[in-house]
């Protein structure tokens, strides 16, 4: 043990030796203080007197969030996902893509080998090692984030400090590529290149699955609300058709379609309610017509939500107020109700096969994906572990109020929070696993 701690202090001594460590150090500092300087409003924030209050910085106001929520989001997004998530880790590689090219340079091997000490303990501690540089920055940035959340909202709480093992872990996945190219070709600049363009590979990867779990997520809440619609519509034409054989027993339950109404009910199912006879009595309330069914070029998911509530209330409204006697208004609801059943179910079929297209695709991406590491999962678990669920629905809530598709981001982040821990670290960890095992055999069999 005396030998390995001695090895990896070397290790750390050289990172340290290294200005690229320290000026890390000091942008982390200045990330910290930088971000302690926004204060929350209860429209937005405000920086150095100024208003921020339209936009997306309504978001962050105190009306969604609570005050040390707030200061966990910006560190998050901002401190996390952009500085540690990119900027360290870049500087990080730079500084450690040389120590294992110089470790089996000529004339360094040699040297090191002819020590009693094993290969394998030998290049794990040396991996190690690396792995010191982030673990610092995050260290450093993780404690100033929870003196910067206790000191400006008065909460103090330690979970901030989740963010070292979770940085660790996400560099180790790019770490580990970095190794074994710099071992197999001794060279730094083709272990900087290898690691770059792998982790460009596994960020288009990562997005593109992404966007199509979102799609799938979104199509598959469609259909689920296309079948609430067809259902209430049936109920509702139950009821006319109920009581209009209560009024007339001998009467036809379906009606014959008026010839003379143009037939444009296809486009437009909310037509044939409009056409409605408007002569009534004054004390008979007619029960609304529900929203029409959303057009073959699709809705916005606000706009379906909006006819999805629109259509509910209008059901509720259809219980109460179904209290005419006149038979030509009941059977002119009864044509409407029809017409609108009609194209719901035109449209069903292509829902569901759209949505079968969205799930073959990602599924066969997912796959995929599977076998990569997940960076950009990795860096999310902090806002899974150290956000509170009820600071979430408060920030999509306000999300949903200025139109930016809250309900959507709801389906898909709840969904996304279901995704297992193992599938996120474990296959990341087999990886690596994997990776090094390769690059432990090669430097443990090669004859230097």
């Amino acid at each position: 043990m005396r030998q390995t701690f001695a090895i990896f202090v070397d290790a750390y001594r050289e990172l340290n030796s290294k200005k690229l460590f320290w000026i890390s150090m000091a942008i982390s500092l200045a990330v910290v203080a930088a971000l302690a300087i926004p204060t929350q409003t209860q429209g937005g924030l405000s920086i150095f007197g100024a208003k921020l209050e339209n936009g997306p910085f309504q978001l962050l106001g105190s009306k969604g969030v609570s005050p040390a929520a707030f200061y966990k989001f910006i560190y998050s997004w901002i401190g996390i996902n952009l500085w540690l998530g990119w900027g360290a880790t870049i500087l990080a590689l730079i500084s450690t893509a040389s120590m294992i090219p110089d470790l089996v340079s000529s004339g360094s091997i040699e040297l090191t080998l002819s020590k009693p000490l094993a290969r394998l303990r030998l290049f794990l501690t040396k991996y190690a090692a690396g792995l010191v540089f982030v673990g610092l920055q995050a260290g450093v940035f993780a404690l100033g984030t929870i003196l910067v959340i206790g000191l400006r909202s008065g909460t103090w709480d330690a979970r901030p400090l989740l963010v070292v093992p979770i940085m660790i872990l996400f560099f180790s996945f790019l770490h580990c590529i970095s190794v074994l190219v710099g071992l197999i070709t001794r060279s730094t600049l083709m272990a900087l290149l290898a690691v770059v363009l792998v982790w460009l590979g596994i960020w288009a990867v990562q997005t593109t699955e992404g966007v199509l779990f979102d799609q799938r997520v979104q199509s598959e809440r469609q259909i689920t609300r296309t079948d609430e619609q067809l259902k209430a519509l049936r109920t509702g034409l139950d009821q006319f058709k109920a009581q209009l054989n209560r009024l007339q027993p001998n009467a036809p339950t379906t009606p014959q379609a008026d010839t003379s109404t143009p037939s444009s009910t296809d486009a437009k199912p909310d037509a044939a309610s409009s056409s409605a006879p408007a002569a009534q009595s004054a004390d008979v309330s007619t029960p609304p017509a529900p929203p029409a069914p959303p057009d073959r070029r699709g809705n916005s998911r606000r706009q379906m939500q909006r006819d999805t509530n629109r259509l509910l209330e209008n059901g509720k409204r259809m219980f109460e107020a179904m209290t005419t006697q006149d038979p030509e208004q009941i059977r002119a609801q009864i044509r409407s109700y029809e017409s609108q059943i009609a194209a719901v179910e035109r449209i069903r079929p292509e829902q569901e096969t759209s949505a079968t297209n969205m799930r073959r695709w990602h599924t066969r991406l997912y796959v995929a994906f599977t076998a990569l590491p997940k960076t950009g999962a990795t860096k999310e678990l902090f806002q899974r572990w150290v956000i509170d669920k009820s600071d979430w629905d408060g920030f999509l809530k306000v999300l949903d109020e200025m139109g930016g598709g809250g309900d959507g981001g709801r389906d898909t982040q709840e969904e996304l929070n279901k995704r297992p821990l193992w599938w996120i670290l474990g296959t990341s960890l087999a990886f690596e696993a994997f990776i090094l095992a390769i690059a432990c055999w090669i430097f443990c069999r090669r004859d230097f």
